[in-house]
């Protein structure tokens, strides 16, 4: 309801009936009986939470909790957020390392070869590995502090002249902390499963593997990629265009 109104105003010589008593009691008795509303409360009640019922919450700033977002929310100290929806999507927890050709460092002994292709719409980079020897390229980056440990997927991008015959690539990686040995044995053997080149010569295709690296967040990690061709049989060279390193954040 509305604010409570006078039903009568009195003056001198008036005569009070009961039928006007009970009117002017019956007023208030109904409004505060069930009835008060937002109407009744001043802006400056400055109302107890305590003596709120919040379980059903009202809106907040221009939108209703009901439709899942809110015109503008903001916090003056710490806030938890069990679940953060962000314009139409969830957040997305995925990280990523891309390592890329021209990243690499490249071994005198037995390092693949770094290529400039300048194709007819674009110029890239590869990483030829041989079909004969096992060549190696090497990175060389610091673990972010969002990896929490675990398992992580290895994408290996690459393409071959070749339409038959697959490509077995093998990583080795370690990480090191301040003050320990740099140059140290990458003691993690991760032996991807041999993936068949695309049918169509020049195509891109992916090995996948998860795997746990065996890193921790803020050490210095080392990945060295071979291809193994005592276990694959693709007749040429194995063109590497990237490795795709993602997990999920906890």
């Amino acid at each position: 309801m509305a604010t409570i109104s006078r039903s009568k105003t009195w003056v001198d010589t008036d005569i009070l009936t009961a039928a006007d008593l009970n009117g002017e009691f019956d007023t208030v008795y109904n409004e505060v009986n069930g009835s008060l509303s937002n109407a009744n409360i001043s802006a400056t009640a400055a109302i107890a939470g305590s003596k709120l019922d919040l379980s059903t919450p009202g809106a907040i700033g221009g939108t209703t909790p009901a439709a899942g977002a809110f015109t503008t929310l903001s916090s003056s100290g710490a806030a938890t957020v069990a679940s953060l929806t962000i314009g139409s999507g969830v957040y997305d927890k995925t990280r990523h390392i891309n390592l890329t050709p021209t990243g690499a460092i490249l071994s005198a002994t037995n390092g693949a070869g770094l290529t400039q292709t300048d194709g007819t719409n674009k110029s890239y980079c590869t990483l030829n590995f041989d079909k004969d020897t096992d060549e190696k390229a090497d990175w060389h980056f610091v673990v972010p502090d969002q990896y929490d440990g675990g398992n992580v997927v290895f994408n290996i991008w690459a393409k071959t002249t070749v339409t038959s015959g697959n490509v077995v690539w093998v990583i080795t990686t370690a990480d090191v902390a301040d003050a320990s040995t740099y140059d140290a044995s990458l003691g993690t053997t991760i032996t991807f499963d041999a993936k068949t080149v695309d049918g169509t010569a020049g195509d891109a295709f992916i090995a996948t593997k998860t795997a746990d690296p065996g890193w921790t967040a803020g050490r210095l990690a080392t990945i060295r990629l071979v291809r193994d061709v005592s276990e694959d049989n693709a007749a040429a060279d194995i063109l590497f265009l990237v490795m795709e390193i993602k997990w999920e954040t906890a």
